[in-house]
């Protein structure tokens, strides 16, 4: 799932868990993932916790849902390079984040 970077090695052990339950499995055809064989019986369990945050997953689902895993690295990634950019050298631009010139060079 890591091919842009910055890699997560808490992210890579969290999906790694999951598929070992079964509650995910992956789509090597599509390279995305599906639904495992214990994710129906683990919703059924969590029920009410996942109720607790049921709008800000379906906010999360509409927004991103449609997305396959190389896109949403690729958004991370973005995300996180803008962030970084603004905590180093305050407001960016997107053109900034998109080409990596940095505020004041080559001006």
């Amino acid at each position: 799932m890591h091919l842009y970077g910055p890699y997560s090695h808490e992210v890579a052990q969290e999906l790694h868990d999951v598929i070992e339950m079964e509650l995910l499995k992956e789509d090597n055809l599509n390279m995305g993932f599906t639904q495992g064989t214990a994710c129906e019986t683990y919703l059924k369990q969590h029920e009410r916790e996942i109720e607790t945050y049921r709008n800000k997953l379906d906010a999360v689902l509409e927004r991103f849902g449609s997305f396959s895993p190389l896109l949403l690295e690729l958004y991370a990634t973005t995300h996180f390079i803008a962030t970084a950019r603004y905590q180093t050298y305050g407001a960016v631009t997107k053109q900034e984040v998109y080409y990596g010139s940095s505020p004041g060079v080559g001006e």
